[in-house]
């Protein structure tokens, strides 16, 4: 799986995730709206693409830090790597995810990979569920936004069914 293209959606549209590539060879393509206009920087938009830890269960990761094959997400929240800092007050206004499986990625099996955005340490309302089994999978929430204050802490929880297939992750985050 690879990332291709992140492009600026109209104003007042919803964040999306396109595969223009296929099952086993993904590409995918990120629209992400345009905020409105204002007097300064009131936006923070993140993206990470990570590996799924071995294990089913759950685990936990910062938005903005890549995550290699022998790194994977944390099994606690709080330490290093499981979360980030916003800079800015802003709106969460959308979570996309895209999950591959593809047998080509070195196993194939079926998953189901949820992602929940963290706010000082709790779990908010702002989730998607892929089910993935060899092939690529996309989830959006653009429904449950929450209030961002400047030094807030923002990270997610990843959770999947099976250790067994080897996934990879791709999130996105829109706050503005």
């Amino acid at each position: 799986m690879s990332i291709g293209t992140t492009t600026t959606g109209a104003a007042g549209s919803s964040a999306s995730v396109t595969n223009s590539g296929t099952t086993s060879a993904a590409i995918l393509n990120f629209t992400i709206p345009q905020g409105a206009n204002g007097s300064g920087v009131n936006a923070y938009d993140t993206h990470v693409e990570f590996e799924n830890p071995t294990t089913a269960g759950t685990a936990y990761q910062s938005p903005i830090q890549n995550v290699s094959v022998n790194a994977v997400p944390s099994s606690t929240y709080g330490g290093y790597g499981t979360f980030t800092v916003f800079p800015v007050n802003c709106t969460m206004k959308a979570l996309v995810v895209g999950v591959s499986n593809a047998s080509s990625l070195g196993g194939s099996g079926t998953d189901t990979t949820t992602l929940t955005v963290m706010h000082n340490g709790a779990t908010t309302n702002m989730t998607c569920f892929v089910k993935t089994n060899g092939n690529v999978s996309t989830c959006q929430d653009t429904t449950h936004t929450f209030a961002v204050a400047a030094g807030d802490q923002i990270g997610l929880e990843f959770n999947q069914t099976s250790g067994t297939p080897f996934n990879q992750i791709d999130v996105g985050l829109v706050c503005e």
